[in-house]
């Protein structure tokens, strides 16, 4: 079994798409269908937009240990965009302070950790609040920990090793991707389990 080399630096380019391609169409072609829960044919067109960002981020993170900046920078840029002309389910201001927060939390977490959480994922993270606002956020990487939590005991429980170093993108693309869809419905339930 091939398993991510956390040091082994892939530059992003033509070859990372050529090799990785496959999945990323697969994972794209997967969650599609999903997107006629979100109701408005806007917030669909958007869906699909940001469900080929999350599949290319999950697949590569997965690979290569990687959240590359040439994917990161313009999913922000977009995300900003989108803000601003209203077709996200956040305003602008919502979106940059949910960035700012999910950002600067995960940017504790990551010195706490003492560097099980990359850069990558702070920014990532970041960039999530952009497009999916403040509860949005709260709903996706609450489902990431929930769902790479799961996954970490069960592979530890199989005899897996400690050293291996599991990546966190492919759970926060779950996440937002779940989140993206019923973050609304799931908050209402998450708050109604604390009230």
């Amino acid at each position: 079994m091939d398993y991510p080399r956390m040091d082994a630096y892939q530059p992003f380019g033509l070859d990372v798409l050529r090799l990785q391609g496959q999945k990323l169409l697969f994972c794209w072609l997967i969650a599609l269908p999903c997107l006629f829960f979100v109701p408005g044919m806007k917030l669909r067109a958007v869906g699909v937009v940001f469900a080929v960002f999350l599949a290319a981020l999950a697949v590569l993170d997965g690979c290569y240990g990687l959240l590359y900046d040439r994917l990161l920078i313009p999913m922000a840029v977009l995300g900003l965009a989108l803000a601003l002309w209203g077709c996200l389910p956040c305003g602008i201001e919502e979106a940059l302070s949910a960035a700012l927060l999910a950002g600067g939390f995960f940017c504790l977490l990551r010195f706490f950790s003492r560097g099980g959480l990359g850069w990558g994922d702070v920014k990532y993270v970041a960039v999530l609040g952009l497009w999916l606002g403040g509860r949005g956020t709260v709903v996706a990487v609450s489902l990431a920990i929930t769902l790479g939590g799961v996954l970490a005991v069960a592979m530890l429980s199989k005899g897996w090793s400690r050293n291996y170093a599991l990546p966190f993108g492919p759970f926060l693309s779950l996440g937002a991707y779940l989140a993206y869809i019923w973050g609304e419905s799931l908050w209402q339930f998450y708050w109604g389990l604390l009230t």
